[in-house]
């Protein structure tokens, strides 16, 4: 089936004017059928993003990955057997804003040290983009490492959810370099009775936005594996906006191709309901509005294509008559006798 655009028509939206919803999350309502669809007619509505202007004034750094839990173990008096061991678990919550390695390893430090039993130092390893971390016991304290000393970095979502009853989301493990649900136990150096790791993989200072996804909640015709490896689902991703710029910029989208298109399955199109993503998924919600572009065009089934099947099957069936009318006769064999 081949389709031809019956109509197209631009809607320029800012979402100062939006209907409802947050800036991160606007509505856009239409009056009632005002692109005069009519389904009744195999018409569909087709969907692009033609540019956007956003304003880079989210942070790389929010509530939504800005803290892990940091467990510390230590015994309080070495004579007792079993020893008197000690445990607590806090939260680490560095503040909102875009981080570089130096304000980070300042802000990471300074929080590791609140309150804690151990005194923290971290550094950057140049060499391979990794944080080194060491946790040396206060002496004031009057607790001692050995033999059940223990220190552990926590960024599983669902365990500490369940010990501090806090929702972390997507934690700190990105721009502490570690991977997604990691628990990293410290290695005790039996020499000088440090604890001490190594991120196990590249910091990342951009740990909350490298793309943003427009979406819309309207069921569109688009594909995606987001969740799971080689398994297709129905996306209802509109445009993909990569975020190179630096932020307090202005991030500019331009799709000059058409390649963010799709076809909305909804009969009607009354509202336009937007949603900003990060690759991750978590909502992302901008300090200051934002524009757009979207191309509206409905499509119906090119006439051309439907006429030249008719006429096809015409000829089928007047070829079909002509041969009942008209039988084919058996050869006939001449004796040669």
């Amino acid at each position: 089936m081949v389709f031809e655009v019956a109509r197209s028509i631009l809607f320029y939206l800012d979402t100062r004017q939006r209907s409802g919803g947050t800036i991160g999350d606007p509505v856009f309502s239409f009056p009632n059928n005002l692109l005069n669809i009519q389904p009744q007619s195999g018409e569909r509505v087709r969907l692009t993003m033609q540019e956007a202007s956003i304003e880079y004034t989210f942070f790389q750094t929010e509530n939504f990955n800005n803290r892990f839990m940091l467990t510390e173990t230590v015994n309080q008096n070495p004579d007792n057997l079993p020893p008197d061991c000690i445990t607590q678990n806090r939260l680490i919550t560095i503040g909102n804003g875009n981080y570089n390695l130096t304000t980070f390893v300042v802000e990471i430090t300074q929080k590791l040290n609140e309150g804690s039993w151990f005194i923290w130092t971290v550094s950057y390893i140049p060499e391979t983009s990794q944080l080194s971390f060491i946790a040396n016991l206060r002496q004031n304290l009057g607790y001692y490492v050995l033999p059940c000393g223990a220190v552990t970095f926590n960024f599983n979502r669902d365990q500490i959810l369940a010990t501090l009853f806090v929702d972390v989301g997507e934690s700190m493990n990105e721009i502490m370099g570690f991977n997604e649900g990691d628990v990293v136990s410290l290695t005790l150096d039996p020499v000088t009775l440090a604890f001490r790791c190594q991120s196990s993989v590249p910091v990342t200072m951009s740990p909350g936005i490298e793309n943003l996804y427009v979406t819309i909640r309207n069921a569109c015709s688009n594909f995606g594996n987001a969740n799971e490896r080689n398994v297709f689902t129905g996306s209802n991703i509109l445009a993909k906006i990569p975020i190179a710029n630096p932020p307090f910029s202005t991030i500019f989208f331009f799709d000059v191709n058409s390649n963010f298109s799709t076809i909305i399955d909804n009969k009607y199109l009354d509202n336009l309901d937007l949603t900003l993503f990060n690759e991750r998924f978590t909502p992302i919600e901008p300090r200051k509005d934002w524009t757009l572009t979207i191309k509206i065009e409905v499509l119906k089934e090119k006439t051309e294509t439907k006429t030249t099947s008719i006429l096809r099957e015409l000829l089928h069936i007047t070829k079909l008559k002509f041969m009942a009318k008209n039988p084919a006769k058996k050869p006939q064999i001449k004796s040669t006798s």
